[in-house]
């Protein structure tokens, strides 16, 4: 027996609230008698994730500091990172001129979309 089988003799219904999941089982051969006794119900709580990423304006010059939250110190890396290899293929870009985006991604093993972004960082 499968996973979808199993779910297919077991559950009844599955109802998704906004604080929890509710999931009805179902009765297996049993007479009414059993079942009005049996009726199994599983409260799960449960919370939707937000399904996008909060994004911040960065804002140049000086920040108050009750509005200010500084960065992580991995995100600053990673992005200064990304930054210079960003300037490095730029750089490349303008000054060999049989250089191209499409050489560049497959040497780094990536797209060119992601090339053409991190440039434009």
């Amino acid at each position: 027996m499968d996973d979808k089988d199993l779910v297919r003799t077991h559950v009844a219904r599955v109802e998704i609230q906004s604080d929890q999941i509710v999931i009805q089982l179902s009765h297996t051969q049993k007479t009414n008698r059993q079942r009005a006794k049996d009726n199994k119900t599983l409260h799960v709580p449960w919370h939707k994730t937000q399904s996008t990423r909060r994004r911040e304006i960065l804002l140049s010059g000086p920040t108050p500091l009750k509005d200010s939250r500084p960065i992580r110190s991995e995100t600053r890396a990673t992005l200064v990172a990304s930054i210079a290899r960003g300037r490095q293929w730029l750089d490349e870009l303008t000054t060999d001129p049989i250089a191209n985006v499409e050489a560049i991604a497959k040497r780094e093993g990536c797209s060119a979309r992601k090339i053409n972004k991190t440039i434009t960082l």
